[in-house]
């Protein structure tokens, strides 16, 4: 899904990347609250080179499938440790932000991985945007399910996630490039 999004700016003058967060080592936070005491994080991992992508970036995507309604916990865990992020004065404040999920089950929490991914972002500061075509078929942010109505499919094979995808490219050459 990310990648229809992505293949929609292709031709324009946006620069791209994805990170896959299960290719970085992210240590769990252990509450000691040095980010908020002395602004730094004592743990010795990949989260600085994640944070720096993420800063140097004018707009950011979060991707995440719903895991029992919930997000991976790999992503969980980057939100946890993105609290530096927030306490060395929202370093994420006004960056767009778009949310893409998706599930086996056609109700399998996509709403709730895409509350969650939302509500990090604003704590962040960021600036949470959907796709704008279709306000029948497209929700607050994309979504996209491997079940149809007579059995099981790929998640491109779903043609509302594949449009919403499509459509919040659009939305992003909008807003990055026309700046509105």
């Amino acid at each position: 899904m990310m990648g229809e999004v992505l293949s929609t700016l292709e031709g324009s003058q946006i620069e791209t990347e994805i990170l896959f967060l299960s290719d970085y080592h992210i240590e769990e936070c252990d509450g000691c609250d040095l980010c908020i005491r002395e602004r730094r994080c004592p743990k010795e991992d990949d989260m600085p080179t994640i944070e720096a992508h993420l800063i140097e970036a004018d707009c950011i995507l979060f991707g995440a499938p719903s895991y029992f309604g919930q997000v991976p916990a790999v992503m969980k865990t980057f939100i946890d440790r993105s609290r530096l992020m927030k306490m060395q004065n929202h370093r994420l404040r006004n960056k767009w932000c778009g949310i893409i999920t998706h599930a086996g089950l056609r109700n399998g929490g996509q709403e709730l991985v895409g509350l969650e991914l939302m509500n990090f972002a604003l704590g962040h500061g960021m600036l949470v945007f959907g796709a704008c075509e279709n306000p029948v078929s497209e929700g607050f942010f994309v979504s996209g399910s491997l079940q149809k109505d007579d059995g099981w499919r790929f998640v491109k094979k779903d043609p509302l996630a594949m449009k919403a995808c499509k459509s919040l490219g659009k939305r992003i050459k909008e807003l990055l490039v026309t700046g509105f």
